[in-house]
């Protein structure tokens, strides 16, 4: 068995993250993780096979409640473990169709009450994931608590009462540690096709220079490194689109995420901001048609 490549530590400044226990090389997979839960996200459902994620233009339905969808007879009944609680719930529900974060919720709950360890959680577990609360406005509180008002109409067929879910468990802060922790997922190109909780893999901070890179096969997380790393340096990744301005890649963060980027790319960007406007001045004034008339004359 290869021995493994990361581990989980504590950073001066940033919590719990992952650093490298070997010197590593570009292109190196160094983590591979199936989802503790994932689910087919809005704009690819009835598109993509709910188990493989993959497209097909003929897609079989699940004959009860149907709404998820299979490209083949093995993909379903591989399937039918993660699928058989929720199906009565989605089958109940329609004509509506739940929001992706309360379905992915749905299918976390299933796991932590089967209390079988997932190999998704080796390093962290669901538990140990951060909700941000004390962080969150008072709006998005109440988007929350709605959130959770759906999430029990969702699912009352399954469960009818508090005491029917895992011990110590909180919707509302279950949700909140969804919506900073769920990855989506994205197919070979770059398509959005579901989104999924890698607990192990929340670990990776935020840079907007990372040295590594999250790719999947399917359901699948692959981490790669996309540099050199040295044997005890930290692993991030840049948790959104890295052609993003450097404000609204902070804006995002603050949003979603409840923290401030100072890393490297953002301070960098920040002095090209503040050196621009002079430049754009010092242009301005010499190209003056004005002045290059005066000359002449």
């Amino acid at each position: 068995m290869e021995p493994p490549k990361v581990e989980k530590f504590s950073t001066t400044d940033r919590g719990n993250g992952l650093r490298a226990l070997a010197p590593l090389r570009p292109g190196e997979l160094l983590f591979r993780s199936d989802p503790l839960a994932y689910t087919v996200c809005k704009g690819s459902r009835g598109v993509v096979c709910d188990r493989c994620l993959l497209g097909k233009e003929k897609l079989m339905r699940c004959s009860q409640c149907r709404v998820a969808k299979y490209c083949s007879a093995k993909c379903q009944k591989k399937a039918w473990q993660d699928h058989k609680r929720e199906c009565k719930c989605l089958k109940s529900c329609k004509p509506r169709y739940p929001p992706d974060s309360v379905r992915l919720l749905g299918r976390v709950v299933v796991k932590l009450m089967e209390e079988t360890p997932s190999e998704s959680e080796k390093l962290y577990s669901f538990y140990d994931l951060e909700s941000n609360i004390n962080k969150l406005t008072e709006d998005k509180k109440e988007g929350l608590r709605q959130l959770a008002m759906t999430f029990q109409h969702f699912m009352r067929e399954e469960i009818q009462d508090a005491s029917q879910l895992p011990p110590s468990f909180d919707i509302f802060e279950a949700f909140a540690k969804v919506i900073c922790n769920s990855f989506t997922i994205c197919n070979a190109e770059m398509q959005e096709v579901g989104v999924g909780l890698y607990p192990s893999m929340s670990l990776l901070n935020h840079s907007c220079d990372p040295n590594c890179s999250i790719v999947f096969n399917g359901p699948h997380l692959l981490l790669r490194a996309v540099r050199d790393i040295e044997a005890g340096e930290e692993l991030t990744i840049c948790y959104l689109d890295m052609l993003m301005t450097s404000e609204e890649r902070r804006k995002q963060l603050r949003d979603q995420y409840c923290f401030e980027c100072d890393c490297s790319r953002c301070q960098t960007q920040d002095k090209v901001c503040c050196v621009e406007p002079a430049w754009n001045t010092s242009q301005s004034h010499h190209d003056d048609p004005s002045e290059n008339s005066a000359s002449i004359s």
